[in-house]
């Protein structure tokens, strides 16, 4: 059987499922590694602008019962150490 040498050659199919495999390995590595660090940034603002939002309402009466002696002062230091 002779081949025909206008035929174009292709890879083997393995080397493309071989590709498509060290790809996405790449791509879930490069997550794994970039992710976590968007998402930390991102829950500490988060926790910032939850504290912001109940301070007044929930948490600042929470304390003055808590603490009746508390000054304004010592509320303004509380709320900082919630960050």
């Amino acid at each position: 059987m002779k081949r025909n040498p206008h035929a174009v050659r292709s890879r083997p199919r393995h080397f493309l499922s071989r590709k498509i495999c060290w790809c996405s390995g790449l791509l879930a590595l490069g997550v794994a590694v970039f992710l976590p660090q968007l998402s930390r940034a991102y829950s500490v603002l988060t926790h910032e602008e939850v504290i912001d939002l109940v301070w007044k309402d929930e948490l600042q009466p929470l304390l003055k019962a808590r603490f009746p002696a508390a000054t304004d002062d010592d509320l303004k230091k509380a709320h900082a150490f919630a960050y």
